[in-house]
C-alpha cells in the first residue's frame, strides 16, 4: 500500500515480476528508457496473480530496441504498458495513466511470429480465468514506429489494453 504518497522520478520498473497487491501507488515525473526488456511497465513489468487499484503513474516511457539483438525465440521488447507490461489472472480498478510512451523498434530481421503488444495501461493480458479490468483511463499519447518499412509485424498498440483474453471491461476510457 503506497498510501497516496507520490514516488518521483522513477527511471526503472517499480517491480520485476510480483504477485502483489498493489494499490494507491502515484508515480510522478517517470522517465523511463527501456533497451532490453521484453516486459515492462512503470509499476510492475509482469503482474501474476496480484492486484492494481487505485494507482497513477505520469511521465514519460521511452521503448528504443533499435540495439537489441533478439535470439532464439526471443524477438525483442514486446509487452510494454505504461502502468503494467504483461497481467496474468490479475484484476486492475481505478487506475489512470498519464505517461507518453514513444516506441522505437526496427529490427534488420523480424521473425514470422514476432507480437508487440503495446498500451497506455497494460501491454497484454493473458488471464486462465476471467478477471474484471474497472475505472481505468488513459491520458498519455502513444507514438510509434515499429518495423522498417517493408517489414512485416503483429502489432496491437491500444491506449488501454494492447491484447486481451478472458477478461470483463467496464468504463475504459482513451484520451491520448
Amino acid at each position: 500500500d503506497g498510501g497516496d504518497m507520490e514516488i518521483k522520478g522513477l527511471t526503472a520498473p517499480l517491480f520485476g515480476t510480483t504477485a502483489a497487491i498493489i494499490k494507491n501507488v502515484k508515480l510522478v515525473d517517470v522517465a523511463i528508457v527501456e533497451t532490453e526488456r521484453i516486459i515492462s511497465g512503470a509499476i510492475a513489468c509482469q503482474l501474476n496473480e496480484g492486484s492494481l487499484d487505485n494507482c497513477s503513474t505520469a511521465g514519460t516511457f521511452e521503448v528504443n530496441n533499435t540495439t537489441y539483438a533478439a535470439t532464439g525465440t526471443d524477438h525483442g521488447i514486446r509487452c510494454i504498458g505504461c502502468m503494467v507490461g504483461k497481467v496474468v489472472d490479475s484484476p486492475i480498478t481505478n487506475c489512470v495513466n498519464d505517461i507518453d510512451l514513444t516506441l522505437t523498434s526496427i529490427h534488420q530481421e523480424v521473425k514470422s511470429n514476432t507480437d508487440y503488444d503495446f498500451a497506455g495501461i497494460v501491454g497484454y493480458v493473458g488471464n486462465t480465468t476471467v478477471q474484471n479490468y474497472s475505472n481505468l483511463r488513459n491520458n498519455g499519447d502513444i507514438l510509434y514506429n515499429l518495423a522498417k518499412p517493408g517489414t512485416r509485424v503483429r502489432a496491437a498498440v491500444s491506449g488501454v489494453v494492447g491484447y486481451s483474453s478472458n477478461a470483463n471491461y467496464t468504463k475504459i476510457y482513451n484520451y491520448g
